[in-house]
This record gives C-alpha cells, structure tokens and sequence, in this order.
C-alpha cells in the first residue's frame, strides 16, 4: 500500500486521451513538396513560386502537407487547428506578413532560389557577351554548356538581337551556338 502512496498520480484525463498523432512518412526524394497554408493567400503563394520556377504545389489536404506555411499572428495566437499540426510533425513556417514580399522571401529561403537566380544572370551575360561578340567579329561564337532552361534564355537573347542560334551536343554537355545574322 504504501508503494502506491509514493508512485506518482495518473495524468489528468484530458492528457490520457489525447494521444501524439504519428508524424506523416518522409516523402521520397525528387517528390513535388506539398505546401498546407493557414492563413495564408494561395495565389499569392503560388505566385511567388511561379516567378521562382519552384516546383511546390499548394494542396488543401493535411494530410498531403509536407510543410505548413502560415503568418505571424497565427503562430502567436497558436489556434487548435495550428497546433494540431505541429504535433502531427509537419514543418511549420511563419511568414511575416499575407504580402507577396513576404511569400517570395519565404520560397527564396526555403527552396534555395538565390542560386537559380545568379545562374540566370551569369547565362544571360554569357549570351550578351558572345552576341557582341559575333556582332564585331562575324564569326559564330560557342557557349558553355548550360541546363535547358538558361539555354533557351540564351536563345532568346540571340534572337533579340537578330541572330540565329542552335544547342549543339548531347546533355549534359549540350550548349548554344549563335551564329552571324
């Protein structure tokens, strides 16, 4: 008897019952990441995931979520639905504030963008500078090999400028060639 007296009491009610809900599978490498927002505008976030050519999608099923995004506010206010899914195990991030700044600094940081960006800038100034090359020299000028995407921006800056080009070779060694117009 006097061993019970010592053992601690049982947990209220209310904490028996309410059991952790087991965190969601790890989704497989290369899988699209499904974003759940909670307060947050869809289209503004899939705007800022657009013009980073991210490839998330903005689902509106939990249990599809491989990430939450919601605001500031909510996060201090902590509402049932919030907490819930945080001890389901599902990331939480908090943006600031509902405007598009906010949203595309939150796909920036996430999904690593700032690179993508730079890489962009360097095809493009590639492109420009074998353009005026060609332009002075009138002979075709060879670019580094580069992705589908920074070669078609390449192409395009060519054709800017009234020039034909091609993508010659094999991937990944595949690159652009502008040629005299």
């Amino acid at each position: 008897r006097r061993e019970r007296d010592e053992e601690e009491p049982p947990p209220p009610r209310a904490e028996r019952e309410r059991e952790p809900l087991p965190a969601p599978p790890p989704r497989p490498p290369g899988k699209t990441p499904r974003i759940y927002t909670y307060a947050v505008s869809r289209s503004k976030l899939e705007r800022a995931l657009k013009k980073y050519r991210v490839a998330a999608l903005v689902t509106h099923d939990l249990d599809e979520a491989d990430m939450v995004l919601t605001l500031k506010s909510q996060e201090r206010r902590q509402p049932r639905k919030l907490r819930e899914l945080v001890e389901h195990g599902v990331p939480l991030h908090v943006a600031r504030s509902n405007t598009v700044t906010q949203l595309e600094s939150f796909v920036r940081s996430t999904f690593d963008v700032g690179d993508v960006l730079a890489d962009e800038e360097a095809a493009l100034r590639e492109a420009e500078e074998a353009v005026d090359e060609v332009i002075e020299e009138g002979r075709p000028v060879e670019l580094p090999p580069r992705g589908n995407h920074f070669r078609r921006l390449q192409h395009e800056a060519a054709n800017r400028h009234g020039l034909t080009s091609e993508s010659k070779g094999q991937e990944p060694y595949r690159r652009v060639v502008i040629y005299p117009g």
